[in-house]
């Protein structure tokens, strides 16, 4: 789990505690039915968009239970008896002391949402945007040196190409943050145009990922690239005399280049969720050759295993399989007759 996913899981629990008012009615003197029955409802409420690190949070705090009836039905039955002081303590220890752990893990300039970071109102950076960009991860495997290379490469040159498009001098491209746990992840700071025609960018070749995603991965990246909007743009500034031809070949190249390193990487970005149907972690993974995979590791000793044979399947050469020489014979024969007869008709 990635901090700014603890932070934000954390934060929404809490705010979900805080709307039900469930640690004044469980911890109060002889709470209401009403109260009781209200602080139900509006718990279930907040809890219908928790995640997976959510949930975990309130498995770990037994926070669950408040969604249990049966445990209303108890508690309202006998009030307070419900209630093992244990209990009490572990709801006063979340509500009251892991917000201030979780004020440590956040950085100062920055604040915090489910999805990404983002520059305070009062940061000195103004006209300055966050991009975060992820590199996701399954259990048991971590990106090699290679892949984090390809990711910081591609963002770097494609913020150096948009800042030449934009007739900007802006080479002051910044790594704002950097997170792991099951992911990785990279909080870059950039000027806000550039940042927002990266996105741009990144959202486009999602889009094209899920229209080309039945072409082979060769043909598929190929297509992917060359039918990028900006490739366009760049073409037009060259006829318009805006960049010259030397200028536009290698702006061409250079986005082109990036682009596929982006899609080599398998990185996605936040706002790539917002547009997707499918699953980006599913349709955007890296090449295997980026990743280490410790299971195999252990299993191969550090070795790739070889291909496995299917020993099931026909020979390729015989497609008649394990058959006798008779009954190769037999079916000759009858498939001979079958063939007079169509032809006689």
């Amino acid at each position: 789990m990635r901090r700014i996913e603890l932070i934000s899981a954390i934060e929404n629990v809490n705010v979900a505690l805080s709307a039900s008012k469930i640690f004044k009615v469980v911890g109060g003197d002889k709470p209401s039915l009403e109260e009781c029955l209200a602080a139900y409802q509006v718990f279930f409420e907040q809890t219908l968009s928790f995640g997976k690190a959510e949930n975990q949070i309130m498995e770990m705090f037994a926070l669950q239970d408040f969604l249990s009836m049966k445990f209303w039905a108890v508690f309202i039955a006998k009030e307070k008896q419900a209630i093992s002081p244990a209990y009490l303590r572990r709801l006063r220890t979340f509500v009251e002391n892991v917000p201030l752990l979780v004020a440590l893990l956040k950085q100062d300039n920055l604040i915090y949402s489910k999805k990404a970071a983002h520059l305070k109102e009062e940061s000195p950076n103004i006209g300055r945007e966050m991009l975060t960009v992820i590199l996701p991860e399954k259990e048991n495997e971590q990106s090699n040196p290679e892949r984090l290379i390809k990711v910081l490469d591609s963002i770097n040159v494609l913020y150096e190409s948009f800042s030449t498009i934009n007739h900007l001098n802006e080479t002051n491209l910044t790594v704002a943050a950097i997170d792991s746990g099951s992911d990785k992840s990279f909080d870059f700071l950039g000027a806000a145009k550039l940042i927002e025609e990266i996105k741009e960018l990144v959202i486009a070749l999602w889009d094209r990922v899920v229209f080309y995603k039945e072409r082979q991965v060769a043909e598929r990246v190929d297509l992917i690239i060359k039918s990028l909007p900006v490739l366009e743009r760049i073409v037009q500034l060259e006829n318009s005399q805006h960049l010259s031809p030397e200028q536009a070949e290698i702006l061409k190249r250079n986005v082109m280049s990036s682009a596929t390193k982006f899609l080599e990487a398998g990185a996605v970005i936040p706002e790539i969720y917002d547009h997707a149907i499918n699953e980006p972690r599913k349709l955007l993974a890296p090449q295997p050759k980026l990743l280490k995979s410790f299971d195999r590791d252990k299993e191969n000793g550090g070795q790739v295993p070889p291909p496995q044979v299917d020993d099931s399947k026909p020979d390729e050469k015989n497609p008649l399989g394990s058959l006798s020489e008779d009954e190769v014979k037999k079916l000759r024969d009858y498939l001979n007759k079958q063939n007079t007869s169509d032809n006689d008709q």
